[in-house]
């Protein structure tokens, strides 16, 4: 069942994901002392946002953010929106997970920067403090409910497709399931921005399909598993559906035939067992025929139409 998610069409989720994501993880764990210079400062966001227990577990992330907005505050470059973007993203995960009570990106940021103020007045004296270095973004690009999942499925994606990529497809048997688990959520984003019509959200899942059909030429995936991937565009659902069927009934009939393989010595797995091979062979034949004809209709169709566009995966024997 589709998710009833649409999202702000202004909100801008280009260039965020896996760039923001790697980055992130490659910066956390650079420094451990200057990491545990944060925990002061991250155990009084804990108590700010009414967080009770997981005590190490918040001010970890906490710390990690911290170090990540230091990162983007001494970055030259061009990119700190999108930097921002993330780690609004990743503030709203930890309060979601947590149950913390902020219910805004502006208000959890001030929450998180908030000093500690002693009973004579003063401010406490932190090691470190949390970067202000986003505050400007803070109000204008929230991290509501939607958004954030959306945003989640996107870091989903490039984790699911990194871990198919490091396959090695001749042995891991998991890496049919992570394929699968990119075209889920691949097709939940599609569907969720026909509703939306989110310019950003459009490119990034332009630039994940070229990425991932580029990565599924060069990788041709092993004999037992014989994955077969194409593009197959919205008017195509009647063809989609029936190869689907001819999948599930293949993969019935190879279930039976090793159950016959155990009783093959028996006179009635042998009376069985040469019908299903003549009835797996036929529906072969045309499941053959099947995507070939997909794939010459696929091969003259114009590739602009985004809308109708969906990955398509099936498994065959």
């Amino acid at each position: 069942m589709t998710e009833n998610i649409t999202v702000n069409k202004d909100f801008n989720f280009e260039g965020i994901f896996p760039t923001c994501r790697k980055e992130y993880e490659r910066v956390k764990g650079r420094d451990r002392r200057f990491w545990a210079k944060f925990s002061s400062m991250c155990s009084d966001f804990r108590n700010n946002i009414n967080v009770i227990g997981y005590n190490f577990h918040v001010s970890d992330l906490c710390s990690y953010l911290g170090v990540y907005l230091h990162h983007i505050e001494h970055n030259t470059d061009n990119d700190k929106k999108r930097r921002c973007l993330y780690f609004f993203y990743k503030l709203k995960d930890l309060v979601n997970t947590y149950k913390g009570q902020c219910y805004t990106t502006k208000e959890c940021y001030e929450k998180m920067r908030q000093e500690y103020i002693t009973q004579y007045g003063a401010s406490k004296n932190y090691p470190a403090k949390i970067s202000n270095i986003c505050e400007d973004y803070a109000a204008h690009n929230n991290i509501d409910d939607n958004i954030y999942k959306v945003m989640k499925y996107l870091d989903d994606l490039y984790i699911k497709f990194e871990y198919l990529k490091r396959c090695n497809h001749k042995t891991n048997k998991h890496s049919c399931d992570s394929n699968n688990k990119c075209i889920d959520i691949y097709d939940k984003l599609l569907e969720i921005n026909k509703k939306s019509q989110n310019e950003g959200l459009k490119s990034e899942l332009d630039k994940f399909k070229s990425d991932y059909d580029k990565y599924v030429k060069a990788n041709t995936p092993s004999e037992d598993q014989g994955n077969l991937l194409y593009l197959s565009t919205g008017s195509n659902a009647g063809t989609a559906v029936s190869t689907f069927a001819i999948i599930i009934i293949l993969f019935v009939l190879y279930k039976v035939e090793k159950t016959l393989n155990i009783l093959y010595y028996t006179v009635f797995g042998k009376f069985l067992k040469s019908p299903v091979k003549k009835v797996k062979r036929s529906l072969k034949k045309n499941k053959n025929d099947h995507f070939n004809l997909i794939y010459s209709f696929e091969k003259a169709q114009n590739d602009s139409n985004y809308n109708n566009y969906r990955i398509a995966y099936s498994s065959v024997d």
